[in-house]
This record gives structure tokens, sequence and C-alpha cells, in this order.
């Protein structure tokens, strides 16, 4: 039987791992989608993206670049791998904000503005705001 030696056994692991690197870039995508309430070849709400968003996987993520501004909703999301990106210069540039009465329960509980159901596997958000403000 013959064994490699340590330097060709090195050698061998680099060459692998360069492959390995190689094949990477091409297995991790994203499908992109877009708000901006302003622009007809965009979502008007980040709900109606959110319902847009379909095939997504661990190699395949939802980016959602929401445009800066205030979007008074109720957000859903669930669906796994989904990202949401303020697009503002800050995250309080992107908000998404709902006036709500008290809803019975623990106090202070407003009810959330985005709810994250279970199928949401690794939901992602980057630079926006989510708040919740009291009606009388």
């Amino acid at each position: 039987m013959r064994f490699l030696s340590p330097n060709r056994m090195d050698g061998v692991s680099l060459l692998l791992g360069a492959a390995s690197l190689l094949a990477m870039p091409g297995s991790a995508r994203s499908a992109d989608y877009y708000v901006n309430p302003s622009d007809a070849n965009a979502y008007s709400t980040v709900q109606a993206a959110v319902d847009a968003v379909e095939g997504q996987s661990e190699f395949n993520r939802a980016n959602i670049f929401i445009a800066p501004g205030v979007y008074r909703e109720i957000v859903v999301v669930d669906k796994p791998y989904i990202s949401f990106i303020g697009t503002g210069v800050s995250p309080e540039a992107t908000s998404i904000s709902f006036a709500r009465g008290i809803i019975s329960g623990p106090p202070f509980d407003w009810g959330q503005i985005v709810e994250i159901r279970e199928p949401a596997t690794a939901f992602i958000s980057i630079t926006s705001v989510f708040s919740a403000t009291r009606t009388r």
C-alpha cells in the first residue's frame, strides 16, 4: 500500500479547498424584490413584495430592498429565507409602522407590526425600523 507524503497531502488539500471555493459563488444566489410606492416597476407595499416571494432556499435568499419612507402596514412573513433591507442612509429612514389600539393581553401589548411566523426560517432585517404606536 502506498501513502501520500505530508507535502503531497497538503497539495491535495489545497487543490480540493480551491476547487470548493470556486464552486461556492455559483451555489449561493438571491432573488431581489423592490418596494417603492413611487416606482411603477416596484411593489408599493412590503406585504406585496413578501407575497410575491417564491422558490427561495438556504442557497437562494429573497432580498426585499425597501426604499426610504414610512410604510404604514402590518406585515406577515410566513416564508423562509427572506431579508428586509432598508435602502435609506440610516435605519430610521425606512420604517414599517402602524398605529393600533391596545390589544387585550399583557400590559403594553400593542400587537406586532411585523409578524414572523414559524415557517419563516432565517428571517433577517437590515437597516430598517419596526414601530408600533398607540391610538387613543
